[in-house]
């Protein structure tokens, strides 16, 4: 399976992600991924990573970790915790759950040191790029007033940010650009793929959906059909 295009799929808290749901939330995603080729990413709420973990296959991250070490830090979450209970890596910064930069950074350190992945999101490219240089595995771009519409995507109301973001962290690092806020269809995903992103971030378009599976599918298409347009246009350049 490649790795990119990646779907990113934030459980967040909605009942249909919690217990019992949000195994079989997460067996019907890995269905998905196994019939259509995709590389799907689940992040889950850190009490239930070692649950989502043990049912499926696929990469399951936390939505959540706090930079602390091992010792008397009670209450907090931290990257040894997540590890031992079956995480592949951490959502970092997510606009529902923000953190000061050196937060960020020192959480990034932190998981790198023990092997975990990193997603860090940001609203906007200027966050984009002051983030880059700490290396995080993937940085998603999300506008904030975007998250859970039903009306406009970033990829339909704000293409450009999707862009902006891609060269400024390609002017820096190679670290992947994902986006997210309001991505629900194949036109979303195929916006988003022709600018630059290498995948997508999304959480209620998937979570709550009557039928997911069906909805991973569309944004497969998406996918397809940018990565059709690329190979044509790099046809016609090289028939030139």
């Amino acid at each position: 399976m490649e790795p990119f295009p990646v779907i990113i799929v934030n459980f967040k808290n909605y009942p249909q992600s919690i217990g019992e749901s949000g195994k079989a939330l997460a067996k019907i995603l890995e269905r998905a991924a196994e019939e259509l080729r995709i590389n799907i990413i689940l992040a889950v709420s850190p009490v239930e990573v070692h649950a989502i973990s043990e049912a499926v296959s696929l990469d399951v991250f936390s939505e959540h970790v706090d930079h602390d070490g091992q010792g008397a830090h009670t209450g907090k979450i931290t990257p040894e915790d997540l590890l031992a209970n079956g995480a592949r890596g951490v959502l970092i910064n997510h606009s529902e759950d923000p953190e000061h930069l050196n937060v960020i950074e020192e959480a990034v350190r932190a998981c790198r040191a023990l092997g975990l992945q990193t997603i860090v999101c940001v609203p906007d490219a200027e966050q984009a790029a002051t983030v880059a240089p700490f290396r995080p595995d993937f940085i998603a771009v999300e506008p904030p007033e975007l998250i859970s519409s039903e009306v406009a995507s970033i990829a339909t109301a704000r293409p450009e940010l999707i862009q902006d973001t891609v060269e400024a962290v390609s002017s820096i690092t190679e670290v992947p650009v994902l986006c997210g806020a309001g991505v629900k269809s194949a036109l979303d995903t195929r916006i988003s793929f022709e600018l630059g992103a290498q995948g997508i971030l999304v959480a209620s378009a998937v979570v709550k959906s009557p039928d997911p599976a069906t909805v991973i599918k569309d944004f497969v298409v998406g996918f397809a059909l940018a990565l059709e347009a690329r190979e044509h246009a790099e046809d016609e350049e090289a028939d030139e």
